[in-house]
């Protein structure tokens, strides 16, 4: 998991790891973000959206599910959103 490793790569690595899409010189960063944004600002809202909320989805669900359960499964014993909460309200 690239989130946990140590490790660095360059950007040919990130390409082929699927961490970029594209990889652009220098001098044409502006003006291809740019580029990408009006392409994007192009497409159909509500398409844009569902697609965003689709490849989201699993990541909402679990934020929803925390916020519900007042705590993190993934923290508990080391951390808890609840006590995290009581500690900074005192």
């Amino acid at each position: 998991m690239i989130a946990l490793g140590a490790g660095t790569f360059g950007p040919e690595e990130a390409k082929r790891r699927g961490v970029i899409d594209e990889i652009v010189d220098e001098s044409a960063v502006l003006s291809r973000a740019l580029q990408v944004a009006k392409e994007r600002a192009a497409m159909p809202r509500a398409t844009y959206a569902a697609v965003k909320k689709s490849l989201r989805s699993e990541s909402l669900a679990r934020m929803a599910a925390v916020l519900e359960a007042d705590t993190d499964p993934l923290f508990v014993g080391a951390f808890d959103l609840g006590r995290a909460a009581r500690v900074l309200k005192a």
